[in-house]
């Protein structure tokens, strides 16, 4: 499960469980769905379309996701959850917070010519699935993914004292388990958080579980270990065996 998706809940589990439907593993959205297909009708909440429609099925595989073989519901939930993984993860990747200045890129028919604009905002807000508000835009917004911060994406060059907390305590956290692992900290979206020797190594400091996502990307940028303060998920640690990751929680390899 990505860190940035709600896992299903204790009490869908049990409510599935009643029904003979595992959604144990499911998303919070997905589970949803599926218990919705199971009991829609009898509730009367019904849908017009029981198979995902050909949009959905194109915009899925536009977000890396097979939808096909889902249900309506189940394929909204799907590209819900991959919508709000993608742009969290440029959230992170940008290390975007309110005050920061962007560019919105925008491609428009004028005439039948492809025109390209680009427009200048200042964060206001970001939602939690990703979405970013604009000051003074009266109500403005864009997916994170769409916008390039202007500046850089670094926040380690700011001077602490603009920096907001959450920040400030994800860099120490990465300085300090650099050091704990002897390697030297960089940090940076492009770069490791530590490096020694030709090791590379990532710090994440994540109230929930690294997902197998994380680890995929690890193994295409080098990463050979990743530091986690809220552990791995299992499929993590098995694709993490497999690629010769090193995962390491609270000082203990977890997946030997």
């Amino acid at each position: 499960m990505d860190q940035y998706i709600k896992p299903s809940s204790q009490k869908q589990i049990n409510i599935g469980g009643e029904l003979e439907l595992d959604v144990s593993r499911d998303s919070w959205n997905v589970a949803r769905a599926k218990l919705l297909d199971f009991i829609g009708d009898a509730i009367g909440d019904s849908v017009k379309y029981t198979n995902p429609t050909k949009k959905q099925i194109e915009f899925g595989k536009e977000l890396g996701i097979d939808v096909s073989k889902n249900s309506f519901r189940v394929a909204v939930a799907r590209i819900k959850d991959a919508l709000t993984e993608k742009n969290s993860r440029a959230i992170e990747e940008l290390q975007l917070v309110p005050g920061d200045q962007v560019i919105l890129t925008r491609w428009f028919d004028f005439n039948g010519v492809s025109e390209k604009l680009k427009e200048k905002f200042i964060v206001s807000s970001i939602r939690k699935d990703g979405l970013v508000y604009f000051k003074g835009g009266n109500g403005r917004c864009a997916w994170a993914d769409k916008l390039r911060k202007i500046g850089g994406n670094n926040l380690i060059g700011r001077k602490e004292a603009i920096m907001p907390s959450k920040q400030k305590k994800g860099i120490s956290y990465e300085k300090s388990q650099a050091k704990k692992h002897r390697g030297k900290h960089l940090g940076g979206p492009g770069t490791p958080d530590y490096k020694r020797g030709k090791t590379k190594g990532e710090v994440k400091n994540w109230a929930r579980p690294v997902h197998s996502g994380v680890i995929r990307e690890a193994v295409k940028k080098g990463i050979k270990e990743i530091v986690s303060k809220s552990g791995f998920t299992k499929p993590a640690e098995d694709i993490a065996r497999k690629k010769g990751v090193k995962l390491i929680k609270r000082g203990k390899i977890v997946n030997k």
